[in-house]
């Protein structure tokens, strides 16, 4: 990803999907500030702004279906609620879980998922 000239929305989904896979549980518990300020840095260094951000996030989750050997009929859709913010930490909470799942069903390991789902968007 080149900072020095406009970035797509494919690779500002890359960088959001790198980011997800280096979760861990401790980011999501309460008070700690690692996923919210993951995501702030994130939106910051992709231009994004916190309206947008959502979209970027599912298509990172349709990406992950698509690679990951989870059954699209079985995968909940994420409830998109309250405002912008409330929103896009729900859906970051929600894919971190989602690659937990796809790692544990295919045996591989959470950055092997996302790497799969990158490549996915990379094409």
């Amino acid at each position: 990803m080149s900072f020095g000239s406009a970035l797509t929305d494919a690779d500002r989904a890359i960088g959001l999907a790198r980011g997800i896979a280096t979760l861990i549980p401790d980011d999501l518990s309460t008070g700690n500030l690692g996923l919210e300020l993951g995501l702030s840095l994130w939106m910051q260094r992709a231009d994004l702004p916190l309206t947008d951000a959502c979209a970027i996030l599912l298509t990172v989750r349709d990406a992950l279906i698509e690679t990951s050997g989870l059954d699209p009929d079985h995968e909940p859709i994420p409830l998109l609620a309250g405002d912008d913010r409330t929103a896009t930490l729900g859906l970051a909470i929600y894919l971190h879980g989602m690659v937990d799942r796809a790692a544990s069903c295919t045996g591989r390991s959470r950055h092997a998922v996302a790497e799969a789902a990158i490549a996915l968007l990379s094409s």
